[in-house]
């Protein structure tokens, strides 16, 4: 798999870039072409159904913000197009963000952000992040499939919506703060603190693959 070759600092770099289009105003042929390099790894990288649910998504967003320009002038309009040009936006950081996420192993991008002479009280918590997203998102299914069994036979209502609201966030932060703990004592008896410089037994390169799509995104980002 391609994405498996890539360095973490090339994806690190395809993140910088997602975000860089997300700030700066770029042209929109640009910005297809980003997606394109994007869906085109995440595809190679045996995440295909991700792949195509970002760039389906992204697609109804673009011809969404088409169709509204027309209204513009219009508030609904100007609103619709407003939300539509966000969500496309987004997607570049959000389809980054999963190809580091899935395909970069923590002591792999521990390394690079060392490499990088990043502080570590940026690495710390920009590490526990990563580590608490996936963790993040298994609770929730794991608490909707526990709502389901718990709650079929309730009633409807307002008071009903505001119980399974109650019902939903307090195991979700019980989790999240269980989580935090689990996260720091481990980050802790590995080191991540350690004052002096880390010793890094896998050597970092960067191959052909990444010096491909750096020039690649490169020549996007400046043309």
């Amino acid at each position: 798999m391609i994405s498996d070759k890539l360095s973490a600092f090339t994806k690190l770099f395809l993140l910088v870039i997602a975000n860089f289009f997300f700030i700066f105003p770029f042209e929109l042929l640009n910005e297809i072409i980003f997606v394109i390099l994007l869906t085109l790894l995440l595809s190679f990288s045996n995440h295909l159904k991700i792949a195509f649910r970002f760039i389906l998504f992204y697609i109804f967003m673009l011809v969404i913000h088409e169709l509204a320009l027309e209204y513009y002038t219009t508030f609904v309009g100007a609103t619709i197009a407003g939300f539509s040009l966000g969500f496309t936006l987004i997607v570049p950081c959000m389809m980054a963000g999963t190809l580091l996420i899935k395909t970069t192993s923590i002591s792999d991008l521990i390394n690079v952000l060392v490499k990088l002479h990043v502080p570590k009280f940026l690495i710390i918590p920009f590490i526990v992040m990563i580590r608490f997203i996936p963790h993040f998102f298994e609770d929730i299914k794991s608490i909707h499939s526990a709502m389901i069994l718990r709650l079929a036979k309730q009633k409807k209502g307002p008071a009903a919506i505001l119980n399974r609201i109650e019902y939903f966030l307090i195991p979700l932060l019980n989790s999240a703060i269980n989580a935090a703990n689990q996260l720091a004592i481990a980050g802790l008896s590995k080191g991540i603190d350690y004052i002096k410089t880390r010793t890094i037994l896998t050597p970092l390169k960067l191959g052909l693959a990444d010096i491909i799509i750096l020039v690649i995104s490169s020549i996007i980002i400046l043309s």
